[in-house]
């Protein structure tokens, strides 16, 4: 065992103290914990009988004194809600005062950054000087003091305020005396005492702020002290200071064996009866024996934690959002929701700038004589397996690829609209059939077996390092057997490869996957790979036999950052006790991509919601949450997930307010659908709440391979909410199961537009009992649909469509399918068959689909309208009591 100084071992003694905080709380309050430090700094503690040297990650009590040397700099972050950096030759200390807590620079220079979201109401933090005071409610604030013929000189500048709330300042001898600070204002405050004088406001220029704001910069990876900045391990706090609440930390577990060498507890430490410190304790802990985090603070209010050595068992809690504080913003906001990072995306040079193309294909205008044209700009991209593909896995001339390589900082979404085209099918209007080719089947033995004949469609995303992600997959007997296939009205040539030779085509009795909406269908997913360099793939392939070729159109290909306030991957865990919202807003409109993304075999448990918001306009252009890729999210909180309080919102335009999406399958006996098996959202909770609320998106839930138990509505509109998709408002999209005690959704004095089905199974199951929708105090709902189901899928609700209560409530369809396709009418439903679809595979035995139809709502359906669309021979809908 090496031996400690006595310092060493004093500073061991604190540690242990901190290990076990009752322990600890009898001693002193903790503030913070060192997360930055370079170059030299002390700490002087009560309890110690000399200053020490201040270590990155260790903790600060309050009423602690922090003296940074000359060229140094150190970063505390206090109570989870304020990040303070502070510079050179400066003495610092953190006391507390009943209701408030405060920062105090006896000289030197400090930049202090406060996270508004995690203040309570009225809540502030001070920042004092020897002759000012500064009232921060979530701003950055740059302090300086200077000590010119013996006399303090304090300058304060403001350089991010919240809205409404500016910073404050007083002088020391007349606090009721105040001046406000705005963006980049700063004053002087002269003299001390009743002397002490408050100067002028003065508005920075733009390079002035630049130059004051270095202040809160951190220092160089390379400049830190034992390890970079970006890896912090914490410490495990499980009491929580009354007025701020602890970051989370983590230690790792003691070396087996080990004792701690020449601990000795701080003077006045005094045990409980039968404490005894657990076997193989080390008092100091590395960095290598933890499980560590990227911690990246970013505004406003972002935090990625990360696991970079073990994906162990993390278990902590923490309010771990630290709100509007930038703290390495370079890394994931440079690239934001408005900035797509594929070039090129609708291919309008008319060529494939950008993109590089292995196999068959080329740039196009349209498709066919004017059959189809592009669903974004001039121009789109059409690949195929015909002459000039390249030789892959089935043989020569089989597989084209088109790709683009893109750098990679943080969650991505990642949208495009595609038509798929085989010449494996025979198709009359919308049904298709089994090729032939000598008499054998090239999709089936006539047993409903598969043949290895099955072109398939694939988009990937292909991280420089780790395993490849898909985005879409599919093929010709999933098409064919889901219905998605009707007949392409001409036959098409095209010179692909500019030799003057058609190398391609289709003819008119061949397929075409189907879409109600137009030609193009559009698929959105939020996906995580690796930081670094990664590649989007669209691939199709001949699979089986070169002599019938498939291809497909593509446009409209959005990549963009999503980079999420709060973001567990590879492993974590979170566990927050903590009942109140992880994210709770009043009067503060807030602009950020994505609220969480748990992805990659992470888990996250609350004990509250995760997002209130009292007029407070979001916008967030991605989702509230997202939960992929092996991830999982679990409350104990029977709250909705997210409430919203007045505001008009913004959400998830790119993929929802709720993206839900995971991969393993299985065969479910009682559809014969394949369907996923995993749970990746648990919540026993409503969904989504409004009152007094505007918001837009693009579907309230999408949930692909993944199995969903709703006990409460997942929409819940109240007191004049009113609510627009863009497309479906329940969207189960591929693969999924929803099993629902009714209603879905809820509607009180509010409107729910739905451009869209207002549930959409393809691939999927829903099943429920109840009412499916609540409509009362004169709500309406304007849909396109009540219900679209295709590809095989299942809607069986046990229960009327819709309760009416009250007066003044309608229910208005706007669709005119029957005027294109075959409709049938039962109980009063009226079903169009598309694909296939059958009237056999509809049973309604309801006598009152509509609970209060005519006293207390109406259901207005145009005359060539359908309430449901079934698309395929195998889909199913079946209304019951």
């Amino acid at each position: 065992m090496k031996s400690r100084s006595v310092a060493r071992t004093l500073v061991s003694g604190l540690l242990l103290s901190t290990l076990w905080p009752a322990l600890a709380v009898a001693q002193q309050p903790t503030a913070g914990v060192v997360t930055t430090i370079q170059g030299q700094a002390t700490v002087a503690r009560a309890i110690l009988p000399r200053p020490v040297p201040l270590k990155f990650k260790d903790e600060v009590f309050l009423r602690d004194q922090i003296d940074t040397r000359e060229n140094s700099i150190v970063r505390v972050l206090l109570g989870g809600k304020a990040l303070v950096t502070i510079r050179e030759l400066s003495t610092f200390n953190v006391i507390e005062e009943p209701g408030r807590a405060v920062v105090d620079l006896q000289v030197g220079k400090v930049a202090l950054g406060v996270a508004k979201a995690l203040l309570k109401p009225g809540e502030s933090i001070e920042l004092r000087t020897p002759n000012a005071i500064a009232a921060v409610r979530g701003s950055l604030l740059v302090a300086e003091v200077r000590i010119v013929a013996g006399v303090p000189q304090s300058f304060l500048t403001a350089l991010q305020v919240t809205p409404g709330l500016p910073v404050v300042v007083s002088t020391r001898a007349a606090p009721a005396v105040t001046v406000p600070l705005g963006v980049n204002q700063s004053l002087g405050v002269s003299g001390v005492g009743a002397a002490a004088a408050l100067g002028s406001v003065q508005t920075l220029t733009p390079a002035q702020a630049r130059e004051i704001a270095k202040t809160a910069e951190a220092p160089k990876a390379k400049e830190q002290s034992e390890k970079p900045p970006e890896v912090m391990v914490k410490k495990v706090s499980v009491e929580k200071v009354q007025e701020a609440m602890q970051l989370a930390t983590l230690l790792a577990p003691p070396k087996p064996g080990e004792t701690p060498p020449g601990v000795t507890p701080p003077p006045g430490f005094v045990p409980p009866p039968g404490f005894v410190p657990p076997p193989g304790f080390v008092p100091d802990v590395s960095l290598s024996e933890a499980s560590a985090f990227v911690t990246t603070l970013g505004g406003p209010p972002p935090l990625v934690v990360v696991p970079l050595i073990s994906p162990t068992q993390i278990s902590f809690t923490s309010d771990f959002g630290i709100g509007e504080i930038i703290e390495k913003v370079k890394e994931t906001s440079t690239t934001t929701s408005s900035t797509n990072l594929i070039g090129n995306p609708g291919f309008e040079a008319g060529d494939l700038t950008s993109w590089t193309l292995n196999g068959a294909g080329k740039a196009i205008s349209s498709f066919g004589t004017s059959t189809i044209t592009p669903a974004a700009g001039s121009f789109m991209f059409f690949g195929h397996t015909g002459t000039g593909a390249k030789s892959g896995d089935c043989g020569s001339e089989c597989k084209t690829t088109l790709t683009q390589t893109f750098n990679v900082k943080s969650a991505l979404s990642i949208s495009f609209k595609y038509v798929l085209f085989t010449r494996e099918v025979n198709c009359s209007g919308s049904s298709c059939s089994d090729l032939t080719d000598g008499g054998t089947s090239l999709l089936g033995d006539g047993s409903g077996a598969s043949s290895t004949k099955n072109d398939q469609w694939k988009v990937r995303l292909i991280p420089a390092s780790g395993s490849a992600v898909t985005v879409f997959e599919t093929d010709v007997n999933s098409e064919r057997t889901a219905g998605n296939f009707k007949e392409f009205g001409q036959t098409f040539r095209i010179d692909t490869n500019g030799d003057g030779v058609n190398d391609f085509e289709i003819f008119s009795n061949s397929g075409k996957t189907f879409s109600s909406s137009g030609d193009f269908t559009t698929t959105s997913k939020t996906v995580v790979v690796s930081s670094g360099n990664a590649t989007l793939e669209f691939s199709v392939t001949n699979v089986g036999d070169t002599s019938f070729d498939s291809g497909g159109l593509l446009d409209a290909v959005v990549v963009t950052q999503d980079p999420p306030l709060h973001f567990l991957r590879d492993g974590a865990t979170l566990t927050r006790l903590d009942p109140t919202p992880l994210l709770q807003l009043t009067n503060s409109p807030q602009t950020f991509d994505s609220l969480m993304i748990v992805c990659c075999n992470s888990s996250a448990t609350l004990a509250g919601p995760l997002l209130r918001a009292t007029n407070s306009d979001l916008n967030v252009p991605f989702s509230l949450v997202s939960v992929v890729q092996g991830g999982t999210l679990t409350t104990s909180s029977t709250e909705p997930l997210v409430r919203l309080e007045g505001g008009t919102h913004s959400l998830g335009a790119a993929v929802g307010v709720f993206d839900i999406w995971a991969t393993n399958t299985a065969v479910d006996p009682a559809t014969g659908l394949t369907l996923g098996t995993d749970s990746p959202l648990r919540h026993s909770g409503g969904f989504l709440e409004a009152s007094g609320a505007t918001i837009t998106t693009q579907t309230v839930l999408k949930l692909d391979t993944a199995l969903l138990e709703a006990s409460r509505p997942l929409l819940n509109l109240t007191a004049g909410s009113r609510l627009t998709t863009e497309t479906h408002a329940i969207d189960l999209s591929y693969k999924a199961r929803v099993t629902s005690l009714g209603p879905l959704v809820k509607l009180d004095a509010s409107t729910l537009n739905v451009n869209g089905a207002l549930v959409n199974v393809n691939r999927s199951v829903l099943t429920g009992s109840g009412p499916l929708m609540s409509l009362a105090g004169g709500s309406t709902l304007n849909a396109s649909l009540l219900g679209k189901v295709a590809g095989g899928g299942l809607f069986s609700w046990a229960g009327p469509l819709a309760a009416f209560s009250g007066s003044g409530n309608s229910i208005n369809f706007n669709n005119s399918l029957c005027s294109a396709n075959n409709c049938v009418t039962a109980g009063g439903i009226k079903f169009a068959l598309q694909n296939g679809a059958s009237s056999a595979n509809i049973t309604v035995a309801n006598p009152t689909p509509w609970v209060g139809q005519g006293t207390s709502g109406t259901v207005n359906l145009p005359s060539n309208g359908a309430h449901f669309l079934l698309q395929g021979a195998t889909s199913q809908v079946k209304i019951t009591q």
